[in-house]
């Protein structure tokens, strides 16, 4: 057998080398799109923003520079949708691999119905518990993230106003109940009513930063002034419990939330305590230290459960 040249070698080598570099490239956009964009971009269909196949006409690869003006000061394009927050916390190269892999996305080709008849049933995995989803969820913005803690027990955070909006008790679904409200009003347990949640809050405009997954769990990272504000939830260690975790930085001096809510429960309580702090009429006083991480927990205590 003749001998390989050398430089075929290099050659091969060296596309090998880029193949492989591409495709990390291109995982790392999958990975930055899916954390900071899905909740709010559908592949093919509008939801809360243009739909992912919108964004990939409209941004082509030659269109890069102007993708990053519009992450970084998207304005308001719709008159029907809401604003979509800048993205100006993310680097040039992660909102760089972020268009690369837009650029690059293929939907997934539907399969064709088969005629064979099979003489099975199949029987969908049981939904694991907790989750999180993107929905339109009644008495709240399309911009919201419903989590599910334990069966008929969740939560929506809405990215529009950087704010819980409330808590759910219910046998009937939640996620995807917009057209179903009058049904479902009476299973919201929770609801936080203070103008500004934070002290150092009112009169601002929070803004929404994004989320990154933690546990299979998004932690929801805000602005508001200099503070950034970081807030996740979990399942508590009873059942029909929260766990509420914060950190907060850049606030320069103590800090009060303002818990003041209006709280329905058909039968039984809720209770409300903080890992640090005080809580006096509803509302948690924290000193600047104390302020940079703590958990709020919440119970619900029912004779039914």
């Amino acid at each position: 057998m003749g001998k390989t040249p050398l430089v075929s070698i290099f050659l091969g080598a060296f596309l090998l080398s880029m193949a492989s570099t591409n495709t990390l490239a291109n995982d790392d956009g999958k990975s930055a799109y899916e954390t900071n964009c899905q909740a709010c971009h559908a592949d093919l269909e509008d939801t809360v923003g243009p739909s992912l196949k919108e964004i990939q006409s409209l941004y082509p690869a030659n269109k890069q520079p102007a993708f990053l003006s519009w992450t970084k000061k998207p304005g308001k394009k719709r008159d029907n949708t809401i604003q979509m927050p800048a993205m100006s916390h993310l680097d040039d190269d992660i909102l760089i691999a972020i268009h690369e892999y837009v650029v690059s996305f293929t939907p997934a080709k539907k399969k064709k119905k088969s005629n064979k008849r099979h003489n099975f049933t199949f029987k969908a995995p049981p939904q694991t518990y907790p989750y999180y989803k993107r929905a339109y969820m009644p008495f709240a913005s399309p911009a919201s993230v419903g989590i599910l803690l334990a069966p008929g027990f969740g939560l929506n955070w809405d990215a529009a106003t950087c704010r819980l909006r409330y808590v759910f008790k219910s046998k009937q679904y939640f996620l995807g109940g917009e057209n179903n409200k009058e049904k479902l009003e009476s299973d919201i347990i929770y609801q936080e009513n203070a103008d500004a949640l934070w002290s150092f809050a009112k009169g601002l405009t929070p803004k929404y930063k994004g989320y990154r997954l933690v546990d299979d769990l998004p932690v929801f990272i805000y602005q508001i002034g200099n503070v950034e504000v970081t807030e996740s939830f979990q399942p508590g260690l009873t059942k029909n419990s929260i766990e509420r975790r914060f950190t907060l930085s850049g606030h320069e001096q103590a800090v009060t939330m303002d818990l003041s809510s209006i709280t329905k429960l058909k039968d039984g309580e809720l209770s409300i305590s903080s890992s640090v702090g005080k809580i006096i009429d509803s509302k948690l006083t924290l000193s600047k230290n104390q302020a940079k991480s703590f958990t709020i927990k919440m119970k619900v205590s029912s004779p039914n459960d």
